[in-house]
């Protein structure tokens, strides 16, 4: 074979085999890059805890700072109402049906203050009754005296008591606190009231 045609034959392969190469190459290429770029992506970052604001979302415009500020703890006066309300409805309650609105001052044995609001009627025949005012009848303190107002021979509700102030010698009474009614009571249920009073350093 001439040598010119055997170059020319030479040549041609060394093309060709050139240009099945150069699509491998790039092949690799383009998965080398591929790989790369992978690596290079910053992976995704975890979501990280929700903001006062995000949270205000969830709890209806309010931050979890905003509702515990907002909420007003009890006050002592408000446990030692729950108290006594626990020590009425106790075990030893008495009967609902027995609940009066007036008693018959005749009938009254003593009174005993035993708070501010609170005063607890003995009567003749072993009865007892509780008053609780709503607010603080000034004036009242503990085992101090009391004036009742009536109009008949009845104390009833919406009658009024009095305390009388320490002042001096002589003192002087102090408002008008119209009487809600009476509540019938055991003198177990007193016993424990009077300790649930003092236990609170109430007046």
């Amino acid at each position: 074979m001439p040598k010119v045609l055997l170059a020319s034959l030479l040549a041609a392969l060394s093309t060709g085999s050139a240009g099945a190469e150069e699509p491998a190459l790039d092949a690799a290429q383009k998965r080398d890059g591929a790989s790369e770029a992978a690596v290079a992506a910053p992976a995704p970052e975890a979501p990280g805890p929700a903001t006062p604001a995000e949270a205000a979302d969830v709890l209806g415009g309010e931050t979890p700072g905003e509702v515990a500020a907002n909420e007003e703890p009890p006050s002592a006066e408000d446990d030692l109402d729950a108290v006594i309300a626990e020590i009425l409805a106790g075990p030893a309650a008495v009967d609902e049906a027995s609940a009066a609105k007036c008693v018959v001052r005749s009938r009254i044995r003593r009174t005993e203050v035993l708070s501010e609001r609170h005063v607890a009627f003995h009567m003749r025949g072993g009865k007892k009754y509780l008053i609780q005012f709503e607010r603080r009848c000034m004036g009242l303190h503990r085992h101090g005296p009391i004036r009742l107002e009536s109009r008949s021979m009845q104390l009833c509700a919406m009658d009024t008591i009095q305390g009388r102030f320490a002042v001096g010698f002589s003192g002087s009474w102090g408002p008008r606190c119209l009487i809600p009614g009476f509540e019938p009571v055991t003198a177990e249920q007193l016993e424990f009231i009077e300790e649930a009073l003092r236990a609170g350093n109430v007046r």
